[in-house]
């Protein structure tokens, strides 16, 4: 919870920093998704 405050009292900026790193982790795992998809 400590972690999320932090977040939220940084400047609005560093929210776009925090989506591109979600988005970047999440990417790999998405392209697994696809590409099952692509299979059937």
């Amino acid at each position: 919870s400590a972690i999320l405050l932090y977040i939220f009292n940084l400047e609005e900026y560093s929210w776009s920093i925090v989506i591109v790193l979600v988005v970047w982790c999440w990417l790999p795992y998405i392209k697994l998704l696809l590409n099952r998809e692509n299979e059937n």
